[in-house]
Formats: C-alpha cells, sequence, structure tokens
C-alpha cells in the first residue's frame, strides 16, 4: 500500500469514527476526528465546513460550562487553521470570549466574521451588544446631566482654589473631570481607566482639548497603581464618579478604601482650610445619604411575581402556586417615573445609610457591615409594597448636593429591591426592614421573609411571559389547533416551555424537550410520568416535529442564545 493510500484509509477511518461520536452526541472526539480527516483529506473540506462548525459549536459549549478555557481557544485554534474564512467559527470563538471577559479580543472576531459575510446577523448583534457594553448608555445620561456636570466642576475648582492640586481622577471615562481640574488650575492631573474603549475616547477628549501636557492618561484600575511607577507620589484630590443608582455597585467603598490606604495624602481634618491641600488629602464627593420607601407598583409586579389566579388560569395544574423571579442581582435599576402605570408610596421615605467618603474608617465599617441595621418603617397610606426602592442625595463638597430621588432631573435611576411575596399592609402600620451595605453591596428588604413551599422561584422573563394574557391566550390558541393529534416530538426554546407543557398535557406530544432556564419549574408541572428533558440530553437534532422559539428579549432585541440555537438545528 502507498503512503497516499495509507493516509487515505487513515481519513476516512477518522470521518467514520467522527460519523459515530456525532451519532453519540461525543463532541470532543467528534472533533478530534474531524480535524483530523479534514487534515489528511483536504477535498472534502467543503463538504464537511458546516459539519465541523456545528460539532465546534456544541463542544465548545461544554468546554465553556467546564471552565476549560485552554482547551476551548486550541480547539478554535485547529478549527481555524481549517477554515480561517469561516464566519460561524470566528463569530462562535468571539462569543467565547465575549462571555470571557475579553471584549476587546471579541470584538476584532466579530468583525472579522461580519467581513467575510455582509448580512451575518448574529456578527452584526453581536457587535452592536458589545458597543453597549464598551461604551454603556449610563454615559450619555451622565453627559446630558447639566446639573451634575456644573456642581462637579464647581466642586473641583473650589478644592484645587483651597490646595488640593494634584489630583487623580479614578474610572475618568470621557475625561471630563479630568479637564475640570486642569481648568482649575491643578498642577498634576493622573486619569484612571480600565476599559480599553473608553480610554481611546478619553485620549480623543484630551487631545481635542490640547491639554495631553497636563493630564496623565493611565489604562488601569484604581487598585492597580503602584507608587511611584505609575505616580510619583501620593496625591492630595481624588475625583470620582463610580456610583450606581444603588450606590455601591461600582465598587467604590473598595475603591476609596484603596485609595485612602496607598495613593492619597492623610485625611483633612478640616475640608475647607484653603492651606489643607499643601498636607493633606481629600475626595470629591464628600459623601452620601442614602433613602428608601416601599411602593407598589403593577409593573414591577409583573416583573418579579406570578399571582396563584394568573397561574390557575394557565391551566397547567399545582392549583394555588404562586411564581416568584429568583433574583440574581440584589437589586434592579428603572427611573420610577418612566414605569408604565405609575407607583404609590406606601411607606414614607426614610434615611437608611450615609457614608463618608473622606472618613476612611466609616468606608470600612460600611464594608465590613458596621453600619448594618435593621429599622422600623410607617405605612402612609394602604396598600401593596411590591418593592423597596432607594435613591441617594450625593454630597459632591460642603455646599453643593444632587439627589436620585424619583422625580429629580438626574442621570441616575432608581434602585429596585423587588419583593418575592408582596406586603398587604393599612395605612399607620409599621414594617420592619434590613438595611446593609456588607461587603459593598446594598440591600434593602424585609426584616423576614421565607420562601413557603406554594411559591416557586424560575427565571424573570419566565414571569414577564406568563403575566402577558396576550400571549398566554394566543399559546392556548395554537395548542387547541392541534387537538386530534398525538405523538409528536415537540422542541421548546421559550424561557419557560408553556405551549410544549400544554401539549403535553392534552397527549398530543410524548416527548418534549426544554432549555434548562425554566427546567426546573417545567419538571414540577409536568410530572414524574411524562417525557420530559433538557435540550441538551436529546436523542438527536433532527427528530422534533414542532420546535417553539422566543426570539426576542423583554427590551425588543433579539435573543444571542435563541439565535445560536436556531443556527446549530438548521
Amino acid at each position: 500500500m502507498s503512503n497516499i493510500d495509507a493516509i487515505r484509509e487513515v481519513a476516512l477511518n477518522s470521518r467514520a469514527q467522527a460519523q459515530s461520536y456525532l451519532g453519540q452526541e461525543n463532541w470532543g472526539r467528534a472533533f478530534a476526528h474531524l480535524t483530523l480527516c479534514l487534515k489528511l483529506e483536504q477535498s472534502w473540506q467543503e463538504e464537511l465546513q458546516e459539519q465541523l462548525s456545528d460539532c465546534l459549536c456544541s463542544w465548545g459549549k461544554q468546554l465553556e460550562e467546564e471552565s476549560r478555557y485552554k482547551d476551548l481557544l486550541h480547539c478554535y485554534q485547529q478549527a481555524l487553521e481549517i477554515y480561517p474564512n469561516n464566519h460561524e467559527v470566528l463569530n462562535n470563538l468571539g462569543a467565547h470570549l465575549f462571555r470571557m471577559g475579553h471584549l476587546e479580543e471579541a470584538k476584532s472576531f466579530f468583525e472579522k466574521a461580519l467581513a467575510i459575510k455582509k448580512d451575518f446577523l448574529p456578527a452584526a448583534h453581536n457587535i452592536e451588544n458589545l458597543t453597549s457594553i464598551l461604551v454603556e448608555r449610563w454615559h450619555f445620561r451622565m453627559l446630558n446631566d447639566n446639573i451634575r456636570n456644573e456642581s462637579y466642576r464647581e466642586a473641583i475648582l473650589k478644592k484645587i482654589r483651597q490646595g488640593f492640586s494634584k489630583v487623580l481622577d479614578i474610572g475618568t471615562g470621557t475625561s471630563l473631570l479630568s479637564l475640570y481640574a486642569v481648568q482649575g488650575g491643578a498642577k498634576r492631573v493622573f486619569a484612571c481607566e480600565c476599559s480599553a474603549a473608553m480610554i481611546e475616547i478619553a485620549k480623543e477628549v484630551i487631545s481635542d482639548n490640547n491639554v495631553e501636557s497636563k493630564i496623565e492618561l493611565i489604562k488601569k484600575m484604581s487598585t492597580d497603581l503602584s507608587i511611584p511607577a505609575d505616580i510619583p507620589s501620593r496625591v492630595s484630590l481624588v475625583v470620582t464618579e463610580t456610583l450606581d443608582s444603588g450606590v455601591f455597585g461600582e465598587n467604590v467603598l473598595q475603591t476609596l478604601i484603596d485609595a485612602w490606604d496607598r495613593l492619597l495624602l492623610p485625611q483633612s481634618r478640616n475640608l475647607v482650610s484653603p492651606r489643607a491641600g499643601s498636607r493633606n488629602g481629600i475626595v470629591v464627593p464628600f459623601g452620601v445619604k442614602i433613602y428608601a420607601a416601599g411602593v407598589q407598583c403593577a409593573a414591577i409586579s409583573r416583573m418579579n411575581a406570578l399571582e396563584p389566579s394568573v397561574w390557575d388560569a394557565l391551566g397547567l395544574g399545582l392549583q394555588g402556586t404562586r411564581l416568584a423571579a429568583a433574583q440574581n442581582e440584589a437589586y434592579n435599576s428603572e427611573k420610577l417615573e418612566y414605569v408604565a402605570g405609575g407607583y404609590t408610596f406606601i411607606t414614607s421615605p426614610v434615611a437608611v445609610l450615609e457614608v463618608n467618603f473622606n472618613d476612611p474608617q466609616d468606608l470600612k465599617k460600611h464594608l465590613a457591615g458596621e453600619h448594618d441595621k435593621k429599622m422600623e418603617v410607617s405605612c402612609c397610606d394602604a396598600g401593596q409594597i411590591d418593592a423597596f426602592v432607594s435613591w441617594f442625595v450625593l454630597l459632591v463638597d460642603e455646599d453643593l448636593q444632587l439627589s436620585s430621588e424619583p422625580g429629580k432631573k438626574s442621570c441616575w435611576e432608581q434602585a429596585v429591591f423587588a419583593l418575592t411575596v408582596p406586603l398587604e399592609l393599612q395605612s399607620g402600620q409599621t414594617v420592619n426592614i434590613a438595611v446593609s451595605s456588607s461587603h459593598g453591596l446594598l440591600k434593602i428588604q424585609p426584616d423576614s421573609q421565607e420562601l413557603t413551599p406554594e411559591i416557586m422561584l424560575t427565571d424573570r422573563v419566565a414571569i414577564e411571559m406568563l403575566n402577558d394574557s396576550t400571549w398566554t391566550r394566543s399559546m392556548q390558541m395554537v395548542a387547541s389547533s392541534f387537538k386530534g393529534k398525538a405523538g409528536l416530538k415537540v422542541l421548546d426554546l421559550t424561557p419557560f416551555p408553556y405551549l410544549g407543557l400544554l401539549l403535553l398535557k392534552m397527549g398530543v406530544c410524548d416527548k418534549l424537550r426544554c432549555s434548562d432556564r425554566g427546567m426546573s419549574l417545567a419538571r414540577k408541572v409536568a410530572g414524574d410520568n411524562c417525557d420530559l428533558d433538557d435540550f441538551n440530553k436529546a436523542d438527536k437534532l433532527d427528530c422534533f416535529d414542532l420546535i417553539i422559539l422566543y426570539p426576542c428579549t423583554p427590551e425588543g432585541e433579539l435573543d444571542q442564545e435563541t439565535i445560536l440555537y436556531v443556527s446549530h438545528l438548521r
């Protein structure tokens, strides 16, 4: 046998092995055999291109779930050696890098995919999402908030006049606060920023204002700065606006504690002394006061809870079930004045916490939870508390204040702490709440609210879907159109497989597969005697009579996970 014949025999054997492993959904072995046979027999490359891309998509997902990132990148490198211009492989690699936090690298692969296939929507959508993250939309609200900007400008100029003239701008973003410092006559201005995209924007802004020689831009987090490598010595003024709707979400406590420990001169005893800046340090803004109140809001309720009466109307059994959204984050953010249907204060607003950014010990106590408290709040109106909301008054300096209170013209939203179970209260009643800043995270919740057996947690998107009576009625109509049929195999990729479960209950469907997002609740609804399983464990990809999709997010954007599923199933 010649060498050519021997190589072809190995290639044929590897191709056969690959097909066998694909049938077993052993993606890793299938990928290894596919790459081997394609390297040995290049004439198969066009024929097997789609198969390799699909296999790598499944294998890559498994590797990512197992945190085998080195193996993941190596497999994509192998695939791109064979198919350097495969737009799907390039896009999928970008998606992995995106989820791993390598945003700039992800962007380059999305752009390569789109350059190869200009109408490839998944890559276009990924670039759109990535751009929104690289330059987050709140930047625009913040820059358009003239009251905020002028307050910061006045405070910075005032402190520089008082002698605090060596400045560090933490999280500079567009470098606006650094420009104010230069305008005020600061001797030295250092500006740090960890976002590569924002660094590029800041460079342009600094160049356009001809102050390159006055502002030193550093691509690092402040916690990674060192003296004298990055800045020659301690500074007298730190300016920052690393605040989110819940105050602490951008790690302002940890950031300022570190700044006081390593980067700032000792704190000034007199924050308004004209001569203090020559030997002491100060932070602008000075601090923050946090307020909270319980609100009734139908829109917030519909996003976070499903009442038993609504569940019972769905026709899925388990009467009296109450669904609640699993709270993966401590709070969500909303501009309450823009929420559909409005809101009502059920409790009187009350101050819950106060933080002094110019007192390192106070910052450390907040981070350690030493200021956590339980307090009693009074109801000013009868009604149902669907959530506690918080806002803050920012003490920019000794004179200037900014407020994120609902109804104020402010770039900040309010933090919304949705309740798993609403509280029914009468005017004059009191409710005990627990307030915490421990670990640099604001939490506000009823002092004790335990989950009872009839409360089941599920995905927030599923709650919003099931509260949409128009959508549920349309699913019921679709289900009724299948009456008289039987033996269907159904794949339901919606956040909660409502239509699939209806068909299962009707006996129309004898096998239902769904995504893992709604699996826990779906199992309880389906019961032990129904053939329900996770889509990832389905026997074959082409064995379904009906595929149900939910291709949009609640915000009206295309759902990337669904698009990947569709690509996988085509």
